[in-house]
């Protein structure tokens, strides 16, 4: 539970709050004390949905269907009031951790734990489609496992009755993706099936750490949920077949609550090999904590058990000075930042930004993009059609041009002047037929999308190719062609004389875009992102082991930092010294990470992390005076950070 801030309300209805028990796209919750004692999660409505009508019928309706469900496997609705000022809600409060958090923080769940969870959360499935309820949203951050050993659904958020309409602004797809049903994504009837197909996935959550259906981009997620393409080779084998049926593309084909009961409960002695495990049957034991005091000395940690070692050794001398520059050198990272200037709460996640030359920041936000001016503190939005996500999006530095790269081509938006209406444009790719279903007929995708530094040329990827296009008429100028594979990553150098790409492979080129002519620099592993400093003489490349900066004259790497998971969102700052990097990631007791770095120096400038381990990016201001970084489902601004020696 973090404090509350100086903002947030002290009281709401009855009940004192105490503090900040966590945030979404609709609100906060906090912890609550009722008069007489009791202590209740409340849930309020952020003031800027409270004063839409459309939030506040979700929102009514959320509390509706809460208030429908009983079992033992859900929380209580204790109090509400949606048409109060703000609207709130107050549920039972389980103390515990999110399932979630509790696969990050203690690794991948036996199959025996995984078998008694599924158990579980079948047994409160059923009691929710009793009720004529379809929770919608079923995923590792909205079961909680109790104190007691039991696990508990929570958030009916964007539940709704089996008789109801459907409850979508301009098409707006809710839920989280990576644990939604092809029905979901594709926008058909919503069924308990649904929930089904989620609980399959949340199952292979717990047993391997990752859902099934595990990519970097929202695209690449709902194109395999769409594909039927589940990735189960690490579940246990008593399992798989089950969580396979609970994922089955066609929602006949899927068990009902009440028959994966059954089925789970049979799987029991097969589970089950050894002895019984902790008491639940399937909840991760409690890490064990170091007690510091006279009577109980602190283990040591790594680090000095390291110097031990060394000390100990006939062949330290060396040695020892390496371990203590090495800690003293970790000892100056400055990991704490000051408090954001500003924090933007989205909808559905922070997607890929950029800064537009008036300091507005354009925010990928699930299907729309989000305008945000620092200047006013207010948000327009930008919506995409029904079915479309967007990749990456690109602002020219004319201000004339916004560019979409999306599932089906790129959304291109143009006007003659700063101040005009944006005129949108479609450039979409042609229909092909689907590389894993051969009876499905689709667009490709495009990954990326670049301007010029004068605003004229936009490149964009085209499936292994790389098209320059007329922005004033959307027509092809030329057609760059060397890349193997599916292209990735682009980006302009400031001048726009070089244009650095990779693709799905690693290969990365260099390209004088004048000429057309490339050269290869290097391949790195799958799923490579390349930055280029403004002045063209460093290039920064992410994959999924490292984030390296390279000297673009001589080819050769200058700094090679071993960073684990998703490839990263990198920007450079104006003066081409500093990079920052965002990354998320899918291994187990691993969180996302935000970095600043000094090129010149090879120093790190600042370093923060967090448990949220999806939707991770990061843009720079066209100034050089702030840093934004997207985390989760939250926007933060920073003054940008300078290297020491840098007194502008």
């Amino acid at each position: 539970m973090d404090p509350l801030l100086p903002g947030d309300p002290r009281r709401i209805g009855d009940y004192r709050l105490e503090g900040r028990l966590g945030a979404g796209g609709m609100g906060q919750v906090y912890l609550g004390l009722s008069p007489g004692g009791r202590r209740v999660a409340v849930k309020v409505i952020r003031p800027d949905h409270a004063g839409t009508p459309h939030f506040r019928e979700r929102f009514a309706r959320e509390i509706e269907a809460a208030r429908r469900v009983h079992g033992f496997y859900t929380a209580e609705v204790v109090d509400a009031d949606p048409a109060g000022e703000p609207p709130w809600m107050a549920t039972a409060y389980i103390p515990g951790r999110s399932l979630d958090r509790a696969v990050r923080d203690d690794g991948a769940m036996s199959a025996e734990r995984v078998r008694a969870l599924g158990a579980a959360l079948a047994e409160g499935l059923a009691a929710i489609h009793r009720s004529g309820i379809v929770h919608r949203d079923l995923k590792p951050a909205n079961i909680v496992l109790a104190e007691t050993g039991e696990p508990r659904i929570i958030d009916f958020g964007i539940a709704r009755a089996r008789d109801a309409g459907t409850f979508t602004a301009h098409g707006a797809v809710l839920g989280s993706w990576a644990y939604m049903s092809p029905e979901h994504v594709g926008e058909g009837e919503i069924t308990e099936a649904s929930d089904i197909f989620s609980l399959g996935s949340v199952l292979v959550f717990a047993a391997t750490g990752r859902s099934p259906f595990d990519a970097p981009a929202v695209p690449l997620i709902t194109r395999r949920i769409l594909a039927a393409d589940p990735d189960l080779d690490a579940v246990p084998g008593p399992l798989r077949e089950v969580i396979a049926e609970c994922l089955a593309a066609h929602p006949g084909d899927r068990p009902t609550a009440q028959r994966l009961l059954t089925r789970l409960t049979g799987l029991e002695a097969a589970t089950r090999p050894d002895p019984p495990e902790a008491p639940g049957g399937w909840a991760p034991p409690p890490q064990p904590r170091t007690v510091t005091g006279p009577d109980r000395p602190t283990r040591p940690s790594p680090a000095r058990r390291l110097t031990r070692a060394v000390l100990q050794s006939r062949t330290g001398r060396w040695s020892i000075a390496v371990v203590l520059v090495a800690t003293l050198a970790a000892a100056v990272i400055p990991t704490v930042w000051e408090r954001p200037l500003h924090t933007i709460d989205l909808d559905d996640g922070a997607g890929p930004m950029q800064f537009g030359p008036d300091g507005r920041l354009h925010i990928i936000d699930g299907r729309q993009i989000v305008i945000w001016n620092p200047r006013t503190k207010k948000r327009s939005t930008v919506k995409l059609p029904a079915g479309i996500w967007a990749n990456r999006l690109a602002v020219s530095r004319d201000d004339k041009a916004i560019a979409a790269a999306i599932t089906a081509g790129i959304y291109l938006w143009r006007r003659q002047k700063p101040g005009e209406a944006f005129r949108p444009t479609v450039l979409q790719r042609p229909i092909e037929r689907s590389p894993t279903l051969p009876t499905l007929r689709e667009r490709t995708p495009v990954h990326t999308v670049v301007f010029t530094p004068d605003g004229k040329t936009m490149a964009s990827d085209w499936g292994k190719d790389i098209r320059l296009w007329d922005v004033a008429t959307g027509h092809v100028r030329t057609t760059l062609k060397s890349h193997k594979s599916t292209v990735m990553s682009l980006s302009y150098s400031g001048d726009g004389k070089i244009l650095a790409s990779a693709d799905a492979e690693g290969a990365v080129l260099l390209w004088d875009p004048a000429t057309g002519r490339s050269t290869a620099l290097v391949r790195r592993a799958p799923e490579a992102r390349v930055a280029l400093s403004p002045d063209g003489r460093t290039l920064a490349i992410s994959d999924r082991d490292t984030v390296a900066w390279w000297d673009v004259a001589t080819r050769r790497s200058r700094y090679t930092l071993s960073r684990r998971g998703y490839p990263a969102d990198m920007a450079f700052s104006p003066d081409s010294r500093v990079v920052a990097f965002a990354r998320g990631t899918d291994l187990p007791k691993q969180n996302g990470s935000l970095e600043v770095w000094d090129t010149r120096k090879n120093a790190n400038l600042r370093k923060t992390t967090s448990d949220v381990r999806q939707d991770w990016s990061v843009a720079i201001s066209a100034d050089g005076r702030y840093l934004a970084a997207g985390i989760g489902g939250k926007v933060k601004i920073w003054k940008m950070p300078k290297p020491d020696d840098d007194h502008r």
